[in-house]
């Protein structure tokens, strides 16, 4: 079954899009447009596998996924807290993960209020290991007419150019307030062969190519401008922007070196600073053991002194000066004639 379903879309990449292949460049192919959630949402995955595997080979590179309405989400407020729903989680995280792998986009169809929806889509990806899965907007609009409460070309002009403003301007989400959203107006044409109602009235022009609002295609036109030369400055722009942070981010490492070379002269300073006051203090340690020592020795060197004087007087005829007084006035006094 396996190798007739590859065969299949083998044929299938060959006949639609092998012999086209040098002229029209195709930017995603998608197994099928909003069949998650159904009957048939468990061959969505083996679809995408066998698409791509017959895409290789047919030697062409070309990324494919799928398309999905908001209906597979459990949960999608507040966005921080979006999910898919507990029924189609084991359907959408095999999905996710071959999109990852591929590194192709996750497509989606968004009615109404733009970024809260996307960052829905966001978190939930998130969820589910589709951190890096790039988000496609596949379809949004607004109904220019039908029963329903708000479907005027009032409402779908506000709708689709603020759209266009927004997507123009800020290029992103709260979530990711820089990264650009690929994004698909439905539709060009109002479709008088869908269900009568709203369906039937999303397009910028009528089946026969009269604008729905005579200014709304001049403006569109005029958006796409504005938008492609807008594109151009916020690229340049954020070039610059990145310029400046790696231009910051040097300077910042060239400070932190300085720094880091400030901190070790200080150390060393310090260093010095201990080691002379350490030699000052060892040589006043051995100045006053060195003053101690001979102070210790002279007195040594006095009692030997004394020692030594009293040995020779004890060991010499010696006589005392008052003695010596005392002999000499005697021997006056004998030699003296009466």
């Amino acid at each position: 079954m396996d190798r007739l379903l590859f065969a299949v879309a083998l044929m299938i990449v060959i006949s639609s899009f092998g012999l086209l292949a040098d002229s029209v460049t195709f930017r995603y192919i998608t197994a099928a447009n909003e069949v998650i959630p159904g009957d048939l949402a468990v061959h969505v995955l083996p679809a995408m596998k066998n698409l791509d595997s017959a895409l290789t080979a047919a030697n062409l590179t070309i990324p494919v996924s799928t398309v999905v309405s908001l209906g597979v989400l459990g949960a999608s407020y507040p966005p921080s807290e979006g999910a898919f729903s507990e029924a189609l989680t084991p359907i959408m995280t095999p999905i996710v993960s071959f999109l990852a792998s591929k590194n192709a986009p996750f497509l989606v169809n968004i009615y109404p209020y733009f970024t809260y929806k996307v960052d829905s889509v966001y978190s939930t990806l998130d969820n589910v290991g589709g951190d890096y899965v790039d988000i496609i907007v596949s379809e949004t609009g607004w109904p220019s007419g039908g029963k329903e409460r708000g479907a005027t070309i009032c409402n779908a002009m506000t709708y689709n150019n603020s759209l266009v403003k927004h997507l123009n301007e800020s290029m992103g989400t709260p979530k990711r307030p820089d990264e650009e959203i690929e994004t698909h107006l439905l539709a060009m044409f109002n479709e008088n062969q869908k269900p009568p109602g709203t369906e039937q009235d999303f397009g910028l022009y009528y089946p026969n190519m009269t604008e729905f609002h005579h200014d709304y295609a001049k403006k569109v036109k005029g958006v796409r401008r504005a938008y492609a030369h807008e594109v151009g400055l916020l690229r340049a722009e954020k070039e610059r922007r990145d310029e400046a942070r790696r231009e910051a981010a040097r300077v910042a490492n060239e400070q932190r070196k300085k720094e880091k070379a400030a901190a070790a002269e200080s150390r060393a300073v310090e260093r010095r600073a201990f080691e002379e006051e350490f030699r000052q203090m060892l040589m006043k340690e051995r100045a006053q053991k060195l003053e101690s020592w001979r102070g210790k020795e002279e007195m040594r060197e006095k009692k030997k002194e004394e020692e030594r004087e009293l040995l020779r007087k004890q060991t010499s005829v010696w006589v005392s000066e008052e003695n010596m007084k005392k002999i000499m006035l005697e021997a006056i006094v004998d030699s003296t004639p009466l």
